[in-house]
């Protein structure tokens, strides 16, 4: 439900911007345009699906738990600088020389900055309720090594990237603070009961 309404949101905002670049090339900068608005409108339209294509192909609607920002935000930048060439590329095979360049180059402009900060408070807002203990994956650890200790100390440090501890599988050893869910042999069993994610 939450992605959905992601990919719902980022639609709207770029058909917003996509007006939005409209409107402040003809509107505020009062220039004269030789293309009607219901033109632009349809281009508009036609764009929703190319960037949100585009977007789920760059991997901007996979789980964002363990990336950073600036990745997300990086990715985003170049999807939209391909959906812009190719936009570009389509008026001039068309020979569509009235769509104003610089409305366009407003609409890039807009669309990356209103997604860019959809996405961080989208982030944040998450990352609240994660922390909250809302929109948890439940983690079971294997091992009781050195490496498994590490993971649930990071994990513990960091409860924003919502992830929950179950508990632990080992044959050998115990992690501090962690339930003993059995052993090795039992793991096959453990793991079609907890049904971890």
């Amino acid at each position: 439900l939450l992605n959905r309404l992601n990919v719902l949101l980022d639609g709207l905002i770029v058909f917003i911007s996509f007006l939005g670049g409209y409107w402040f090339r003809f509107f505020v900068l009062r220039g004269v345009t030789g293309v009607a608005f219901r033109e632009y409108a349809l281009v508009g339209i036609l764009l929703i699906p190319l960037h949100l294509v585009t977007y789920e192909i760059m991997g901007l609607y996979e789980s964002h738990r363990k990336k950073r920002l600036y990745q997300e935000l990086g990715r985003l930048f170049w999807a939209n600088a391909l959906d812009f060439a190719l936009l570009q590329t389509c008026l001039f095979l068309t020979k569509d020389v009235d769509f104003s360049r610089l409305a366009l180059g407003f609409f890039f402009a807009l669309s990356y900055l209103l997604l860019s900060v959809k996405r961080v408070v989208m982030r944040k807002l998450l990352h609240r309720a994660r922390a909250k203990g809302y929109n948890q994956k439940r983690i079971v650890i294997v091992g009781g090594g050195d490496t498994a200790q590490k993971i649930v100390r990071e994990i513990r440090r960091s409860p924003e990237l919502g992830y929950s501890l179950e508990g632990c599988v080992t044959s050998g050893g115990t992690i501090p603070n962690l339930k003993l869910l059995e052993d090795f042999k039992s793991l096959d069993r453990l793991l079609l009961e907890l049904k971890p994610d």
